[in-house]
């Protein structure tokens, strides 16, 4: 790990934030859905109608499509418990929850699954800084010659924490 005598990353900057800025309780969201507010975060449900704006009452439909708009602005992402068959993605400070019964945004203990039908279910790149909370990172069997099975790829990450979270790698 990188720190600040050797130019990298200071402890203080790679903090993960268990509770997103907002959240004026401090809890984690799973425990205070005052803090799922569109002021919060982005969200994100694998079976919601295309066209959704990010907000509770409208959300994306893709968890890559909601990690860029929360690298750029809020860096919060909320997710809905369900599949999401693509790999994603981070750069940047971006956290994570998932688990949470839509539309009513409560959370009973479940994870969100993010499984692609090819290559790694999570990339963190160089200097990125992610929490993830409540989700399952799938990698699908490598059938082919010299494929992979790898569910996580970190690249230098300045921070990967993940909490409740399930790593499964194909066979």
């Amino acid at each position: 790990a990188c720190g600040e005598r050797d130019g990298g990353p200071s402890a203080s900057d790679a903090e993960p934030h268990t509770a997103p800025a907002g959240c004026a309780s401090g809890n984690d969201p799973k425990d205070d859905l005052a803090c799922l507010t569109n002021a919060n975060g982005i969200f994100v449900d694998a079976a919601a109608a295309e066209g959704g704006d990010g907000t509770r009452e409208r959300p994306l439909r893709s968890l890559g499509m909601a990690i860029t708009r929360a690298a750029s602005g809020k860096g919060v992402v909320f997710a809905c418990k369900g599949v999401y068959p693509e790999g994603v993605e981070i750069v940047g400070r971006v956290s994570m929850f998932g688990g949470f019964e839509c539309p009513s945004w409560s959370h009973a203990g479940a994870r969100s699954t993010v499984a692609p039908a090819i290559g790694a279910a999570l990339r963190v790149g160089k200097d990125a800084t992610f929490l993830a909370q409540d989700f399952g990172w799938t990698a699908q069997d490598a059938t082919a010659s010299s494929a992979s099975s790898v569910a996580i790829v970190a690249n230098q990450a300045a921070l990967l924490a993940l909490t409740r979270c399930a790593v499964v790698a194909g066979a």
